[in-house]
């Protein structure tokens, strides 16, 4: 057994110096963009994805959980200023804003706009062999679903009265599990829906700043017309944005995970040596 695992050993540190050797040639190290395409194992990655999202709390390390412990801490803090924070917003409320609201940050949060946007994307990755485009409006796509139903899951079982459903405003009028299905003020649609397609965008156009500054911005302001409209009040808007962001972020991950390496020879003008092929799936 002690052999063995000297002979593995071996093998591998061989490798790795034969590697070395051709490191700075072109095709000594070769990794491949993780690709995402409209088959199967795309339908397939919903169940998984979602299982993901759902069990993520039991895979928490430390700091995950102090970063939730955060989060609780400033949606109960929320909670209790909702209404302070929805007269101001009343309070500054003018024909401007419920016009932005109503052509452009409304529709946005339903989808009207970034979906097409994906549309597009996907195109551009189809036909202009563009992976990386192709993966993104797949995952965007599939981030905007999963954070869809799950809002609709949370709705259905708090019935948090939005702040225009009652002649006076009370944020603390929740229905729970059992009550009237029009209750769905916890938490925002629109939000956790931009968000979750702003995040992926953000973690798969990293490298070019103006695209996450971008997408996050429209979807805080997506969020802010939300409360504007007084159609949410801020901790639904705030739990919305958190959950966006999670989803979206781990569709992302999760399709970066989906690969092989392989290690294959490799041979130049100077040198003999293995490379490292990763092949995403």
């Amino acid at each position: 057994m002690k052999k063995n695992i000297q002979s593995s050993l071996l093998t591998l540190f061989l490798i790795i110096v034969c590697a070395s050797g051709i490191q700075a040639q072109q095709d000594s190290l070769m990794f491949s963009e993780p690709e995402v395409h409209f088959n199967k194992n795309y339908f397939k990655s919903y169940f998984s994805d979602s299982k993901d999202v759902v069990t993520a709390p039991f895979r928490w390390n430390k700091k995950q959980w102090l970063l939730a412990s955060g989060v609780a801490g400033t949606t109960v803090i929320l909670f209790t200023q909702d209404k302070e924070i929805q007269n101001f917003f009343q309070r500054n409320r003018t024909d401007f804003t419920d016009d932005a609201s109503k052509y452009f940050f409304d529709p946005l949060g339903k989808g009207y706009y970034s979906l097409p946007l994906l549309g597009v994307l996907y195109l551009k990755g189809i036909f202009k062999d563009d992976i990386r485009a192709e993966t993104t409006a797949l995952n965007g796509l599939k981030a905007f679903i999963i954070s869809g139903v799950l809002a609709q899951v949370i709705k259905q079982v708090s019935h948090r009265h939005s702040p225009y459903q009652d002649e006076i405003p009370d944020q603390w009028n929740w229905d729970g599990p059992i009550s009237d299905i029009k209750y769905t003020s916890f938490p925002s649609g629109h939000t956790i829906s931009g968000f979750s397609i702003a995040s992926v965008l953000a973690s798969a156009y990293k490298d070019k700043k103006w695209i996450p500054v971008l997408s996050y911005s429209l979807a805080t302001l997506n969020g802010l017309a939300r409360m504007t409209d007084n159609k949410h009040w801020a901790s639904d808007v705030f739990m919305g944005a958190v959950l966006g962001i999670a989803i979206g972020k781990l569709v992302y991950n999760n399709s970066q995970k989906n690969g092989k390496i392989k290690v294959v020879p490799s041979s130049t003008q100077n040198s003999v040596g293995f490379s490292l092929l990763i092949e995403f799936r």
